[in-house]
């Protein structure tokens, strides 16, 4: 597993179908150099792995311009190295406000003359509650279009649907847009609680719409104005509090189009004449 390795497809809406997804993974010293390159302290021994995790979602405040945040995080995996341990590998961490533990299983991999893919199984709880789910890694920031059949099988061996499978919008990984959008970001705090155990290395959020809003006067602010920033955020925060999440959380899922969109594969996961794509 060591390297990097791009979520390519996502079979739980609520935990897989963010944008951007990125993950890479070091043991031994170069785990080390890169917790040392990072300045964040973790227990890194033979059988873990330091795993860096970037991903990117929308982000919309009432009243503020439409954003995109940007998350990199860095977080231990522990790996199950027991004669005949079933899972493959563990984590516990926090994120959104919330502990969480999970188990990872890694139930299918590529063929030989495959391109390269991990077709991994997880089960987490909360203290809220229990979720499952399932995600593909590849090699590359795009699908492995050869070895698709073989994920198809996979999944579908495993009870998963790979035709409702969210594919994963990585195009930010393309070395013409991931050249321009990584300098010049600014810091900014994470739309959620910061994460704990996996540590947040960075995070930025850039205009995905327009620029803010402009200052109400072009000199200082006066007395007023500033007196009315901490009311105006805080009755934003209220609002924010009370507003309904459904639609958001629709709005962000909406951007990732299942497998059944995807025109150039057919239902087994093979590629098809153009036009000539039928789901039945």
């Amino acid at each position: 597993m060591e390297g990097k390795w791009y979520k390519v497809l996502g079979f739980n809406p609520n935990y897989d179908c963010y944008e951007c997804q990125r993950n890479s993974f070091a043991q031994g010293g170069e785990a080390q150099r890169m917790l040392s390159s990072k300045e964040v302290a973790l227990d890194i021994g033979p059988s873990t792995a330091a795993v860096e995790v970037e991903f990117a979602m929308p982000r919309e405040r009432i009243g503020l311009a439409p954003t995109t945040y940007h998350a990199n995080l860095l977080e231990k995996l522990e790996f199950d190295t027991e004669p005949g341990a079933v899972r493959t590998a563990h984590t516990e961490g926090r994120m959104f406000g919330l502990t969480f533990w999970e188990n990872w299983y890694v139930i299918g991999q590529n063929q030989p003359k495959e391109q390269d893919f991990r077709f991994v199984y997880y089960t987490g709880k909360t203290l809220q509650n229990r979720y499952d789910g399932a995600f593909v890694y590849a090699r590359k920031p795009e699908l492995p279009q050869a070895a698709l059949p073989s994920i198809y099988k996979i999944a579908r061996e495993a009870g998963f649907d790979p035709t409702r499978a969210c594919c994963i919008d990585n195009s930010c990984f393309q070395p013409s847009i991931e050249a321009m959008s990584t300098p010049g970001q600014t810091a900014q705090p994470p739309p959620f609680t910061p994460v704990a155990s996996a540590d947040v290395l960075d995070s930025a959020v850039d205009s995905a719409v327009s620029p803010a809003p402009a200052p109400l006067s072009s000199g200082s602010p006066s007395m007023l104005e500033s007196l009315a920033a901490p009311l105006i955020t805080a009755a934003r925060d209220i609002a924010e509090l009370l507003e309904d999440p459904h639609p958001p959380a629709t709005e962000l899922f909406s951007r990732q189009r299942p497998m059944s969109e995807v025109r150039e594969y057919d239902m087994n996961g093979y590629r098809v004449p153009s036009g000539r794509y039928t789901l039945e």
